[in-house]
């Protein structure tokens, strides 16, 4: 198992929705018989979403705000 940092492109994620920090990039997972799972994690104040089986699940669960 390897957890990674990546990048996901600039304006693509909305700031924390803990700190208003905008230092956040994606964690990957891969898992070497497994799925891959992905994550977005605020740099600045650790805040995590939850894990997902795919980048744009990640993102979406990110990007989600109450209204």
């Amino acid at each position: 198992m390897a957890e990674v940092m990546a990048e996901v492109m600039d304006g693509e994620l909305k700031p924390c929705p803990k700190c208003g920090g905008t230092d956040c990039g994606l964690i990957a997972l891969h898992e070497v018989n497994g799925p891959d799972w992905y994550q977005i994690t605020c740099r600045t104040c650790g805040t995590n979403s939850e894990w997902k089986q795919s980048i744009d699940e990640a993102v979406t669960d990110w990007n989600r705000r109450a209204e």
